[in-house]
């Protein structure tokens, strides 16, 4: 090895660890186009996985009427989750279907030695498109960062157990209903890219009740139509 290839030896270290930086900050969604010259194989999928606070939105009627008893609890909403897989068509829209897990929501009511308590599981599967503005084409310093917004349809699922003897005062509640239906989805979210392959991003995505929605008519007859759901999530996504 000669002298001059020593004093070279910090230049190609640095050409390196500059190209490695600026790979490391040009994802697939921020819109650079010298990855996709790179990468001849786009369009680009993935997968990934998101987790935070979920809540299926039923009306009060529940609520208000365990209360009415000596002892009463009521949970609704916890740790939900979604699992997707996607394709990226282009830096600014994708696609994707997923699977949605909701928190489930308790009704508990308590009078002497009887009882009765309401089980609520709600999950869904969805179909949507994701437009996504990559901050980089506004400012490069901003490679790493983008917003998108998200619009589908769910298939949800919503079904119900009921145990005990209390009955509620609106009428005599089945030992167990469900009842499916397609809905439209939004959703919003922010990204962070920390190389070509690794993202993480926080968002809401909301999947509409039907119209006619009914908790009362769900219990007692076990058809109704689905209820909203909210996901409030961090997630991790991952492009190969």
């Amino acid at each position: 090895m000669t002298l001059s290839t020593f004093k070279k030896a910090p230049l190609v270290v640095a050409l390196l660890i500059a190209s490695s930086a600026s790979f490391a900050y040009y994802p697939p969604q921020a819109g650079y186009s010298g990855y996709y010259s790179m990468y001849s194989f786009m369009p680009a999928f993935y997968i990934g996985g998101q987790g935070g606070y979920s809540r299926a939105i039923y009306d009060n009627r529940l609520n208000n009427e365990v209360q009415l008893y000596t002892s009463s609890s009521s949970t609704e909403g916890g740790l939900g989750g979604r699992v997707y897989a996607g394709v990226y068509f282009n830096p600014f829209f994708s696609a994707e279907v997923g699977y949605t897990q909701y928190a489930d929501n308790d009704y508990k009511a308590t009078s002497g030695a009887s009882s009765m308590d309401f089980n609520f599981e709600n999950y869904a599967w969805d179909i949507s498109g994701k437009l996504t503005y990559p901050f980089g084409m506004s400012a490069p310093w901003l490679a790493p960062y983008s917003t998108y917004f998200k619009f589908g349809a769910a298939y949800m699922t919503t079904k119900f157990t009921k145990t005990g003897t209390l009955q509620p005062s609106f009428g005599t509640a089945l030992a167990s209903g469900k009842d499916t239906a397609w809905a439209p989805l939004i959703g919003i979210g922010a990204a962070v890219s920390f190389n070509p392959f690794i993202m993480m991003d926080v968002s809401w995505t909301r999947v509409f009740r039907t119209s006619g929605f009914n908790l009362q008519q769900f219990v007692t007859t076990g058809s109704s139509g689905t209820p909203d759901g909210d996901l409030f999530a961090l997630g991790l996504t991952v492009t190969f």
